[in-house]
């Protein structure tokens, strides 16, 4: 083709790409092809771009449009492949303006075609792949999309959402709000906003799981806003004025709640009803307010000052606390002097076993997480092991690497981190603290000492929208002194059936839209509710 172009009179160069159609597996689109564009594009572009100017040294013109934004297209650029055109960038939120951005970035390195460097080529294709230049070509530069849907549909008369408020926040906080008055340095004005809807805004602006950035509009401009961090800002420069400017409203009724536990769901349950009048105690067994977030939780993970903060909202509001509370509660014996009681006990069952024998030699994880964090236990041995792959996988396995015998803390999940429930911000934890995380391994047992796991490959989507795994029959044994199971907390039914509260075929208690159980006038609310 270029013999005959020449004779012609003619140039003949090559496009990557035109279009790349791919199977639409996950429901993306209601069609059973779609095309494949941006980041994953540019991936396979650039790299079939640098198989075909090393095959033809270079002197193949190569015309790009293949995932091209405002931060790859001066690297494009300069290895000689032109033109190069965008479209995907544009089409996303106020993709318009990254052209001015774009012609910034590449007036300087704009000169005439003289050929396609091939070292620079090299040098733009092996950027990608590194761990930190390249990091936004990875699966995790997206964090934990679930799904790939759109969020909600607009109404007929409303062409403006906020799918991170609409969609994406379980508690639907006015985030763009929040977000504009903390840029602008109001942090009173902000921390109120956030405190009308979130009863926690310390500890969440620590620890949230973030579910508004699955949905953030800017996710795949760039990358999304770091919602928790400002609300962690704001909280910081206006909730301890905010406490003290608080007093406890006039009570409205002689009506009187009784709340057991004062976990995140007891404590806003506490602070909700206080403001609006009703008098509340709070009866909780342990030594002090937040449950898993104070007991179980690391302490490297949040200063127990911030929980503090959050505490003192619901005490200035004259919540009444109870510590150290029987936590053999018995909702006949309270209704006797309170209207309504709320039972927000949380989810401290043991993880499912999982492994299929020695399931007596797991250790939990909220027991292993308890007696580190509260009884100074470290006796684990010198190599230890955690399977699962959600938050609290990731704070066993940097609990253990912290053990002063620990050697080695591993965690081991039979799937691929891009399917790991954690939130990716714990994940990238875990990886900057050089941890092992064991991929595409299902343990089978363990006896003590010895984990056998089997190797697994992955198959096709399941329910939850993540990759399931089909085993492939080769199996590795791995030395381990200690192995801990963080695969799910559960419910205790002993509380409930106790009281007379009727569980449904998973172990949940039966409730109604209001959340009331089947006993009148008794309320579940929080992960004793559905589950963490």
């Amino acid at each position: 083709l270029r013999r005959l172009a020449k004779a012609d009179g003619l140039e003949f160069g090559v496009k990557l790409t035109n279009t790349f159609p791919v199977q639409v597996a996950a429901g993306e689109l209601p069609s059973e092809e779609m095309y494949m564009s941006g980041r994953s594009l540019y991936v396979l572009s650039l790299s079939l771009a640098q198989k075909l100017s090393h095959a033809f040294d270079g002197t193949l013109p190569i015309s790009f449009s293949g995932g091209i934004d405002a931060f790859n297209i001066r690297e494009v650029l300069q290895t000689g492949i032109q033109p190069v055109t965008v479209a995907t960038t544009i089409l996303k939120p106020g993709g318009v303006l990254r052209f001015n951005q774009m012609a910034d970035e590449t007036a300087a390195v704009m000169t005439d075609y003289a050929g396609i460097d091939v070292a620079k080529l090299d040098a733009a294709v092996e950027a990608i792949f590194d761990e930190s230049a390249g990091e936004r070509y990875h699966k995790r530069w997206r964090e934990k999309i679930r799904s790939r849907k759109t969020a909600s549909a607009l109404p007929l008369t409303d062409c403006y959402k906020a799918p991170c408020e609409h969609g994406g926040c379980p508690i639907e906080q006015q985030i763009p709000e929040y977000l504009t008055l903390t840029s602008e340095g109001r942090f009173a004005e902000a921390f109120d906003v956030i405190a009308l809807d979130n009863t926690a805004p310390t500890i969440t602006g620590v620890l949230c799981s973030e579910q508004c950035r699955e949905h953030c509009t800017r996710l795949d401009y760039d990358i999304s806003i770091d919602m928790r961090g400002v609300k962690l800002t704001a909280s910081d420069g206006a909730q301890d004025d905010y406490i003290k400017a608080t007093k406890a409203p006039e009570l409205a009724t002689t009506d009187k709640v009784a709340i057991i536990g004062a976990g995140p769901a007891g404590i806003a349950s506490a602070i909700y009803l206080r403001r609006n009048g009703m008098d509340v105690d709070v009866f909780e067994k342990l030594e002090g307010p937040y449950g898993v977030v104070e007991y179980i939780i690391p302490k490297f993970r949040i200063d127990r000052d911030q929980i503090t903060r959050d505490y003192e909202l619901a005490t200035a509001l004259g919540v009444r606390f109870h510590f150290n509370a029987d936590p053999d509660f018995d909702v006949a014996e309270l209704k006797k002097s309170y209207s309504h009681v709320i039972v927000a006990v949380g989810a401290w069952g043991k993880c499912p076993s999982p492994v299929r024998d020695g399931g007596e030699h797991i250790v939990d994880a909220f027991d292993f997480l308890w007696a580190t964090q509260n009884e100074g236990k470290t006796d684990y041995g010198k190599r230890v092991a955690v399977i699962g792959a959600g938050d609290v996988a990731m704070d066993c396995v940097r609990t253990a690497s912290r053990l002063p015998d620990c050697e080695v803390a591993e965690l081991v999940y039979r799937r691929t981190e891009p399917n790991m429930p954690a939130t990716q911000h714990e994940v990238n934890l875990v990886r900057g603290e050089g941890l092992t995380m064991h991929q595409l391994l299902a343990p089978i047992s363990y006896d003590g000492t010895t984990l056998r796991v089997e190797k697994m490959s992955l198959s096709e989507l399941d329910a939850s929208g993540r990759r399931s795994v089909t085993g492939t029959g080769e199996f590795t044994d791995m030395a381990f002194d200690t192995v801990v199971g963080a695969t799910g907390a559960t419910l205790l039914a002993e509380p409930y059936t106790r009281n007379g509260i009727a569980l449904d075929g998973r172990g949940r208690p039966v409730l109604d839209k209001t959340f009331q159980s089947t006993v009148p006038g008794v309320y579940v609310i929080g992960d004793g509710r559905r589950g963490p």
